[in-house]
């Protein structure tokens, strides 16, 4: 798994190197947009993925959301419309 880590890592390099080559250019194009959000992504997987859980979990166990999960569920809800809005 190392082996593939450090490939997976040399191969992101790579695409940010040709990413910043292209920064002059006005137009990305998709294959550029795409690699930059699957790089974010993974950047952000794990946080994703347990953000996720946190908020399925009262669905998933038949229950309320307690104070603290709706709260929660409220931030996540206040900053993708952020994240929409800028």
């Amino acid at each position: 798994m190392v082996g593939k880590d450090r490939d997976n890592s040399t191969a992101l390099a790579t695409n940010r190197q040709k990413l910043s080559e292209n920064q002059g250019k006005q137009k990305m194009n998709y294959t550029q947009i795409a690699v930059s959000a699957v790089e974010a992504l993974i950047q952000n997987g794990p946080t994703i993925v347990e953000d996720i859980k946190a908020l399925l979990a009262p669905i998933k166990e038949g229950r309320e959301p307690t104070d603290a999960e709706w709260a929660f569920a409220e931030r996540q809800l206040d900053a993708a419309n952020n994240m929409l809005q800028n």
